[in-house]
């Protein structure tokens, strides 16, 4: 019965540990989750606590500006009943496509 506590209370300490480190990973990029349904001012101070902590990786107005624009694209989709892009469309959207874009133009100009 001993180590069945000694467990449970490592147990726990490990999860309340997880949920803090997962509430702060959510307080800076939780708002993506809920882009469609908030509104550009959340957006805002989203991007800009975002920046404010990755400020060498991210430059805040373009932040805001690229995600006001995602923002918008995602309302055309759920205007025209389009169905929501999976994780790997959008990561195709953002990352692959860009860069067969420029393997393109390097194969072109080379």
């Amino acid at each position: 019965m001993d180590t069945y506590l000694a467990v449970i209370d490592s147990l726990i300490a490990g999860l309340s540990h997880r949920l803090v480190a997962y509430e702060e990973i959510h307080s800076l990029f939780g708002f993506f989750a809920e882009l469609r349904d908030i509104d550009v001012k959340t957006v805002e101070d989203g991007c800009s606590k975002l920046a404010a902590i990755y400020h060498s990786d991210l430059a805040e107005q373009d932040l805001i500006s690229e995600c006001k624009h995602f923002k918008h694209h995602i309302y055309c989709w759920h205007q025209n009943e389009v169905p929501h892009p999976t994780v790997s469309e959008l990561y195709s959207l953002t990352v692959l496509k860009p860069r067969f874009q420029t393997l393109k133009l390097r194969y072109e100009y080379t």
